[in-house]
């Protein structure tokens, strides 16, 4: 795993799909904004390869210190896979309603009980080029890969744009690059 804060400077592939206004239409409607006002943030890669894919364990995107929101409602993460995704090769996991707390709850870690998670979630079977949002609040993880197949997924959070990282003494801006800016880039 690793983050990619300017992808389309080295990846040309990679800059084309983040100049597809499908994806930031599906961005700006998860972030209830208007087109113009939804940013990119940055991508990364998740790889769990042929029969060793670790699994990922029960977390919440908000309050990620490297790359939340102050809000919640301010970041949303999309999922596009390269490869077919289901229960035996680690797909995302999502637990039902886990979204719906305060953010000041849901920053709370300690309070996601790995238990319940474990026995009331649903996996997400996805198609290469299907696109899944995760709400920054919702718990989430994956299994791991034991298959003989490959999983990769492209992951894209996008903000609302001129958001606030959620830790004041942040070194680095989030990378707000509008579409049109990643147009011309």
């Amino acid at each position: 795993l690793f983050i990619i804060a300017n992808p389309c400077n080295d990846y040309v592939e990679i800059k084309k799909v983040i100049e597809c206004t499908v994806l930031w239409r599906f961005a700006a409607l998860c972030l209830e904004q208007p087109l113009e006002n939804v940013s990119f943030s940055f991508m990364n890669i998740t790889r769990k390869p042929a029969e060793y894919g670790p699994s990922i364990s029960w977390h919440r995107d908000f309050g990620n210190k490297m790359t939340s929101t102050k809000s919640s409602r301010d970041m949303v993460r999309i999922i596009i896979p390269l490869d077919k995704c289901s229960q035996t090769n680690g797909a995302t996991a999502v637990v039902a309603n886990s979204h719906l707390l305060d953010d000041n709850i849901a920053l709370d870690n300690d309070a996601i009980d790995k238990d319940y998670c474990s026995k009331n979630n649903e996996v997400i079977s996805l198609m290469p080029g299907d696109m899944l949002a995760v709400h920054s609040k919702l718990i989430h993880g994956g299994g791991a890969n034991r298959t003989n197949r490959e999983r990769n997924n492209l992951i894209f959070q996008f903000v609302r744009k001129g958001s606030d990282h959620l830790y004041e003494d942040r070194n680095e801006p989030f990378h707000n690059f509008s579409l049109n800016e990643i147009r011309n880039l």
